[in-house]
């Protein structure tokens, strides 16, 4: 039994490879999937043609070849694979012998690359543009606790003390 695999690389040039995504990502903004789908309509409707980032004008030919492939396997005698669909399975379809080079498909980007930054990326960005704030705030509060205390300590007018629940400790200091 033949299966067919398409092999279709991103035809938008300008754009990262985005119709690529983690499995584990359930969770997309608005704007990644508003990417996603312009890309994924984009490579379904246009192909590629090699050595260039124009659609394929024979796609929709080429899938139509795809489509009526399988029949051909179903008639007795075989029925030959016309030049031309000949031609399309070879652009189009995953042969490990066969794999399309980087020449072939000049400024694309096939890394993926998520048009959103990750969370860990957003706190590491804003703890680098904030640190001597934040390391101010820290010690202002430290002080302010600091100060808090021995106010309520110098001012408090009673005995403070430290009471242990056990028989044998009680500490006290007046």
């Amino acid at each position: 039994m033949q299966f067919l695999s398409l092999r279709h690389p991103s035809r938008s040039a300008h754009l990262a490879l985005i119709s690529s995504t983690f499995t584990l990502q359930l969770d997309y903004t608005p704007k990644h999937t508003k990417l996603f789908l312009d890309q994924v309509h984009a490579n379904a409707i246009g192909g590629f043609m090699p050595k260039t980032n124009s659609p394929d004008p024979n796609f929709g030919k080429c899938l139509q070849c795809a489509a009526v492939d399988r029949a051909r396997y179903k008639v007795n005698p075989l029925l030959a694979r016309s030049s031309f669909c000949t031609q399309c399975f070879q652009q189009y379809c995953f042969d490990p012998n066969n794999l399309t080079s980087s020449s072939a498909l000049p400024n694309r980007k096939l890394n993926f690359v998520s048009p959103d930054p990750d969370e860990l990326s957003i706190i590491l960005g804003f703890l680098s543009r904030n640190k001597v704030p934040i390391i101010l705030g820290f010690i202002g509060i430290f002080i302010g606790i600091a100060i808090l205390c021995v106010f309520l300590y110098v001012y408090s007018g009673e005995p403070s003390g430290i009471w242990v629940d056990s028989d044998i400790v009680h500490l006290f200091s007046l």
